[in-house]
C-alpha cells in the first residue's frame, strides 16, 4: 500500500481523538435519534478526512485546488461544515428559548481558515459535534425557517421546516461533498480515502441489493 494511502486508512481505523465525543454520544438519548446520529457521524467524518489529508501529505495539500474540479478538499469540507454550523446555531437558539430560528445557509460565515487548516477544521468539527449531541431538551420537531437564495437578484426565500428535517438535510448534503473530496484526494493528492467516504446510505443499500443480481450500481453520493 502507498504510504499516503496507509496513513489515511490508519486514521479512519483508529480515530483516537474522537473517542471522547463518541462516549458523549452514547450517553445522550437525544443523540440516538437517527437525524442527530447521522449528523454527528457526518461531523466525525469531516474531521477524519481533514486529519487523513494532514497525516498523509501535510496541511498545504488540504488547500491545494484540483485543476479539473476547481476546488480543494478543504474547500468542500468548509462548505459542508458551515451548513452544519447553521444547524448547530439553531439547536443553541432553541435551547435558549428562541422561537422559529432561521437557518441562513447562504449567509454562512465562509471562514477561509477552515479550508486552509485541516487541524482547525477537525477541531471545529469536534466543537460542533459536542453542541449537536448535547441537545437534550430541544424539540426535534420544533419549527424553523430555512433561508435560501433562489434568485440572484432577489431576497432569500424563507421556507418553513423543522429542526429534524434540517439536521437530516445537512448530513445528506455533506455526503455529496465528501464524495468530491475523495475524488480530489485520490486524483490530485494521491490519497486513497475509504471507499465508503461520500457514498450515501441509499447508495450503499442499493449496492448491497444489486451485488448479487448484477443490476445497476450507483457511482457516487
Amino acid at each position: 500500500m502507498h504510504r499516503a494511502a496507509h496513513r489515511a486508512a490508519k486514521r479512519f481505523a483508529t480515530p483516537q481523538r474522537w473517542r471522547v465525543v463518541r462516549a458523549r454520544r452514547a450517553a445522550s438519548g437525544w443523540s440516538e435519534q437517527p437525524e442527530v446520529s447521522a449528523l454527528a457521524s457526518c461531523l466525525e467524518r469531516h474531521g477524519l478526512i481533514a486529519e487523513a489529508i494532514l497525516d498523509s501529505c501535510g496541511a498545504a495539500a488540504f488547500a491545494d485546488a484540483c485543476p479539473t474540479i476547481g476546488a480543494s478538499v478543504g474547500a468542500h469540507l468548509r462548505h459542508s461544515l458551515e451548513h452544519v454550523q447553521c444547524c448547530a446555531s439553531a439547536v443553541e437558539s432553541l435551547r435558549s428559548g428562541s422561537l422559529q430560528p432561521i437557518l441562513s445557509y447562504d449567509g454562512r460565515e465562509r471562514d477561509a481558515q477552515l479550508e486552509s487548516d485541516p487541524a482547525y477544521l477537525a477541531a471545529r468539527s469536534r466543537d460542533l459535534m459536542n453542541g449537536i449531541v448535547d441537545g437534550d431538551g430541544v424539540d426535534l420537531d420544533a419549527a424553523v425557517l430555512a433561508a435560501f437564495a433562489l434568485d440572484a437578484s432577489g431576497d432569500d426565500a424563507l421556507l418553513p421546516s423543522t429542526l429534524r428535517r434540517e439536521l437530516a438535510f445537512a448530513a445528506h448534503h455533506a455526503t455529496h461533498h465528501f464524495f468530491i473530496a475523495r475524488l480530489v484526494a485520490k486524483g490530485h493528492l494521491g490519497v486513497d480515502l475509504p471507499d465508503d467516504v461520500g457514498r450515501a446510505p441509499a447508495t450503499l443499500r442499493n449496492d448491497r441489493q444489486s451485488a448479487s443480481t448484477g443490476a445497476y450500481v450507483d457511482v457516487g453520493g
